[in-house]
């Protein structure tokens, strides 16, 4: 008998409206967005990932994909907030930090 109470908890993706908008604006196409799903259920947690609070930022496929990772039940709920370009000028964590970690959780809950 092992001590891990739940095996094999299933990682779901959500997007937000504001990353649907992105994703179609950037046009980035199905089969990408499946490779950029993937590694996020794959490796929720990377040591790749730049942390800005409780946002997550990983380079996937040419962009920095912004997220939360949560729990929804016996789910791992991974949602992602925003995708961008990465701006060598402005790189993505100085623009959450200046935005604030409120208008970072707003935006990435939708509301």
């Amino acid at each position: 008998m092992t001590s891990i109470r739940h095996r094999g908890i299933k990682v779901i993706i959500d997007t937000t409206e504001v990353a649907e908008l992105e994703i179609a604006g950037y046009q980035i196409t199905d089969a990408d967005l499946d490779l950029i799903t993937k590694n996020l259920t794959q490796s929720t947690f990377s040591p790749r990932d730049r942390v800005v609070g409780p946002v997550r930022i990983r380079l996937l496929k040419g962009y920095d994909v912004m997220f939360l990772v949560g729990r929804e039940g016996a789910n791992v709920v991974i949602t992602i907030g925003s995708i961008r370009p990465p701006d060598p000028n402005e790189p993505t964590e100085d623009a959450l930090k200046r935005l604030g970690i409120l208008a970072t959780l707003r935006g990435a809950s939708g509301i």
